[in-house]
């Protein structure tokens, strides 16, 4: 304590549990978490990513994080078919309404 004041504790690396098998976050580990719960039609995270980034584009990668920060933090039970999941009925609707709603061109 100095000062009266609390110091915060050194945060560390992120665990296996928060980040996923790969460590990715966001739109990638989001990606990782479609093809580990038996998502199909990707043929990889990678073609997932650049098919997400090339249909929706830089523009709205923030949302597209945070959206994925959420998805990836489900189990796979939760997910139900990676395949056929519609963003909007997903625990992470509001995070998918949020890229949605975002000011892109």
């Amino acid at each position: 304590m100095a000062d009266g004041l609390e110091v915060a504790p050194e945060v560390g690396p992120e665990t296996v549990e928060e980040t996923g098998p790969t460590g990715r976050t966001g739109l990638e580990g989001n990606c990782d978490r479609y093809v580990e719960c038996g998502g199909t039609y990707y043929e990889s995270a990678q073609a997932c990513i650049d098919a997400t980034l090339d249909y929706w584009g830089d523009c709205y990668r923030p949302e597209l994080d945070a959206f994925g920060d959420c998805m990836r933090a489900l189990s796979c039970d939760e997910w139900g078919d990676p395949d056929g999941y519609i963003p909007s009925q997903t625990p992470c609707a509001d995070q998918w309404e949020d890229v949605l709603a975002a000011d892109c061109p």
